[in-house]
């Protein structure tokens, strides 16, 4: 039988069911923190941006970076994306000018180990 056509059996159990109804709570209450945090981070990022004449995506995109601790990743990933756009996109003929080569950087976009001051 499979995850999909597993059998649901409720608990008959008084004190299984309140446990649960007591996590599914415990796990509403957690979605509303969050979900109010997302608000202040959203009315925050618009006041920024309205403030200081940016765009919203750009103050969202310094406080995640920021955030994360990831420019290096962010700078190198940005350099490899842009020179595979460059060659697929704006060389698709494959013509490689003099002193040139065909390959793009080796970032791997699934790592992130380098943090913003190289580590």
């Amino acid at each position: 039988m499979s995850k999909a056509e597993k059998e649901v059996i409720v608990p008959s159990d008084p004190v299984s069911r309140e446990k649960i109804k007591k996590a599914l709570q415990s796990i509403g209450d957690e979605w509303a923190i969050i979900e109010g945090h997302k608000a202040v981070i959203k009315e925050t990022i618009d006041a920024v941006a309205e403030e200081h004449e940016l765009p919203k995506k750009f103050v969202r995109k310094l406080a995640k970076t920021m955030y994360m601790q990831n420019f290096k990743n962010q700078e190198k990933e940005f350099e490899d994306f842009q020179e595979l756009y460059e060659k697929v996109v704006e060389n698709p003929t494959g013509f490689v000018s003099e002193g040139g080569d065909n390959t793009v950087g080796t970032h791997s976009f699934y790592e992130d180990t380098d943090d913003d001051y190289g580590n």
